[in-house]
Formats: structure tokens, C-alpha cells, sequence
């Protein structure tokens, strides 16, 4: 069975707790009036039900929610103008501030497009938007990393990220 797709409307908790957080973390975004649509995924199971593959991946990985832009022709068949899509099979395991900061994450991607300071509209006259790439990312192989220690691109990586969350203070007791 392949991924299936369930739409939360918006009078469920679940997109109010999303709206919630364009609201308090993304403003610019709540006040240009970006719509969110929001879809809960089931991953692929076997024929006893057992789960055979994630519900949702980001680059061949599995993850815990992706945002999608909606193009023009379907933000004109009325769709919303992102579709945030949240992982169905552990999202019950995902604590209010878990889920809090993954709405987050997925709604930085979002940003409105700006020209001269001015939000640009496209031919719907809805915001529009670009994508907003991850600040850092990373690609590991720990095979590599054991072979060549400090002097690894992982190792490295590790360093400077280990550096900046100590000094951030998002990593309590380092």
C-alpha cells in the first residue's frame, strides 16, 4: 500500500495549533494572508499492516514534516498556498513543544517575495512565495569520519556546529 494522504480541515485543533504558530513565529507570513493547507501522512505497510517505509522524506531521508510552495495553477484551483504535510505515523509521539517547533521549522521555509520593500502579488493577487533554503546542512558518512577523526568533514562539521549551539545555549548542560 503506497503513502496515503488524510487533509486536517481547519477547524481541527491541529491546524489551529499551526495557524497558531504562523502567527506567533512568522507574522509577516499570518499578515500577507498565507493559507495553509495541512496533510497528515501514512507510510507505505505490508499486508499486515506493518510499517514498510516513512511517510514522508525530504531528499531520499525520512522526515517529520515538509512544506511545499503551491504553484499558480493550483493555488487558481483553489488550493491553499503551501501545504504543510506532517508525518501521521509518529506524530502522536511528538510532545506540544515538538510539534510547536516542527511547524516552525516548516513554516521558515515559506517567505514572502519582496520588491523594493513592497510584498509582490502574483496573478491571483495572493503572496507571493519563495523558498527559504536551511542555514546549515549536513551530509554525513560515519565510516569516513572513524577512518579520519578530526580531520573528517564530519568531524568538522560536528566542531562548528557543537561551537554554535554551546554558545546559543540550545544544548542545556554542554
Amino acid at each position: 500500500m503506497p503513502v496515503t494522504y488524510q487533509r486536517i480541515e481547519s477547524k481541527e485543533q491541529r491546524h489551529n495549533d499551526v495557524m497558531d504558530a504562523m502567527r506567533h513565529y512568522h507574522k509577516d507570513l499570518a499578515d500577507a494572508g498565507v493559507t495553509v493547507a495541512l496533510l497528515i501522512a501514512s507510510g507505505p505497510r505490508d499486508s499486515h499492516g506493518e510499517l514498510m517505509g516513512p511517510a514522508v522524506s525530504h531528499g531520499g531521508y525520512a522526515a517529520k514534516a515538509v512544506v511545499k510552495i503551491t504553484n499558480l495553477k493550483d493555488r487558481a484551483a483553489g488550493l491553499e498556498d503551501v501545504v504543510l504535510i506532517l508525518d501521521g505515523d509518529h506524530i502522536d509521539e511528538w510532545t506540544d513543544r515538538e510539534a510547536d517547533a516542527i511547524y516552525d521549522h516548516e513554516l521558515a521555509h515559506p517567505v514572502l517575495v519582496l520588491k523594493k520593500g513592497k510584498l509582490v502579488r502574483d496573478d491571483l493577487n495572493r503572496p507571493k512565495l519563495r523558498m527559504r533554503k536551511h542555514d546549515g546542512q549536513f551530509g554525513w558518512f560515519f565510516d569516513v569520519a572513524e577512518r579520519h577523526k578530526e580531520h573528517s568533514t564530519e568531524a568538522q562539521q560536528l566542531k562548528e556546529v557543537g561551537t554554535i549551539a554551546v554558545r546559543q545555549g540550545w544544548l542545556q548542560g554542554f
